[in-house]
This record gives C-alpha cells, structure tokens and sequence, in this order.
C-alpha cells in the first residue's frame, strides 16, 4: 500500500511538474470561480483582444462609457516548482536557501507579468488580473510589497487569489446591477409617467361615469315621479267612470239586485 501510495505521489508531482498541466489546473479553478458568480455571458474563455496573438485565459465583459463591451484580462498562472522550493527550503531552516527560493519565485513572477500583454485600452481595463490558484503562493507574493509595486506600476497587474479574485469578481457582479438598475431608471420613470398620465385619464373616466350614473338615477326619479301622478291622475278618472259587472251590465253603488 505504501508503495502503491508513493506511486500516486509520484504521479502528482509528475503532473504538476508540467507546466501545461499546472496552467490547465489553474484555469480549470478560475473558471470554475467565475461560473459560480458570474452568467456564462459575462465572461469569455481564451480571448484575443485586438489584433494580438496572444490569448488571454479569460475576459470578464464590462459595459463601457459609450455602451461598447470592456474587457476585464484575467490570466492564471502556477509556477508550482518555485512555490514548492520556497516551502522546502523554508522547512530545513536554511536563510541562504530561502533567499535563493525567494529570489527564483520572484524573478518567475515578473516573468509572467512581462510576457501578459493582454492591457490594451480602451478595449481593455488598464490593469490586468494574474490569478495564483493557491492561497499559501498568493501570500509569498504579495507579502512583497517591492514586488507588487512593480507588477502594479511598470506591468499593471493585480495579483489575486481564489479568495481576493471571488471577491472582486463579486463586487463587479453587484455593480453591474447597480449599472443596470441607473440604466432602466430613466425606462421606469418613463413608465410612471406615462402611468400617471394613463390613471388621470382613467380618474376622468370614472368621474364621468359618476357624473351619468347620477343622470341616470335622477331621471329614473322623475320617471318613478311622473309615473306616480299619472297613476293617481288615472285613478280619478277611473273612479268617476260607470263600473261594469260580468254580464256588461252597468253595477248601481248600493244596488244588491
């Protein structure tokens, strides 16, 4: 079982010792950050911008000034070897041998921020993302405050890790909301007023129904009035006519003949 263990091991140094695969690793967990907090169409996978040949991991899609898409570079990179020789060197103690580590960690770093030439505005934001897929190589990196100066300054990249990278990422999320939100307002407060103007037109309407209602009413008075006193008007003619029996004969008042 131990040899099988060790096998196994060996295997995964194997796999991270290629820098394919460690890349691969790398946006394989970026991506899976961003489909967790982002819509499919908020991101793009492996994007040229502008007429470059290089391709960056991914592109988170902002909305420009003009309305016209901006892009957020977001490249992931592991340089696993480097990390793993600073924590091995940090373990036997040895200052000389951390220092070394530190220094080939560092140079790496600047490496990859030289080769990203994804900051291209204003396609682009003027900065950049390089995304270390481990919390422990994030906090080597950015405890160089010489070294993040740098990135930031001359290369404009933002180091971040799969905490600081969700977080940003989340933070975006709520602001396009918000943008949206600031974009159909001046939609809704059309709406209302076109609202407002449909509910006078609907308050008219009903008021005028009242209006007739109350017609309708006060000549179904009069009807029931007019009604009345030609029924008594009627009453008194029919009283003062001769009254005529079941035979047609004429019925004399007090007659029991």
């Amino acid at each position: 079982e131990m040899k099988e263990l060790t096998g196994q091991v060996g295997n995964l140094n194997k796999m991270f010792s290629n820098i394919k695969t460690r890349g691969n690793w790398g946006e394989v967990e970026l991506e899976s950050i961003l489909d967790n907090i982002l819509s499919p169409d908020q991101y793009k996978r492996q994007f040229k911008i502008g007429k470059s040949a290089e391709l960056v991991d991914f592109a988170v899609v902002m909305p420009g000034q003009s309305g016209e898409e901006l892009y957020l570079p977001i490249d992931a990179k592991f340089p696993s070897d480097r990390y793993v020789e600073l924590v091995n060197a940090s373990d036997s103690g040895d200052m000389a041998r951390i220092d070394a580590a530190r220094k080939e960690l560092v140079a790496q770093i600047k490496k990859e921020a030289i080769k990203q030439k994804y900051v291209k505005p204003p396609k682009t934001t003027p900065f950049a993302i390089m995304f270390l897929p481990s919390e422990g190589l994030y906090a080597e990196v950015i405890k160089d405050s010489a070294l993040t100066n740098v990135l930031q300054n001359e290369h404009k990249i933002t180091v971040c890790g799969p905490t600081t990278v969700a977080a940003l990422l989340s933070s975006l999320q709520m602001g396009f909301m918000t943008l949206k939100i600031q974009k159909n307002s001046n939609d809704i407060a059309k709406a209302l007023q076109q609202f407002q103007k449909d509910f006078g037109i609907y308050t008219g309407l009903v008021s005028k129904i009242k209006r007739s209602a109350d017609d309708i009413i006060k000549t179904v008075d009069k009807v029931e009035d007019r009604n009345t006193k030609i029924n008594a008007r009627l009453g008194k003619v029919v009283g003062n006519l001769p009254q005529y029996g079941e035979s047609g004969d004429i019925v004399i008042e007090g007659d029991n003949a």
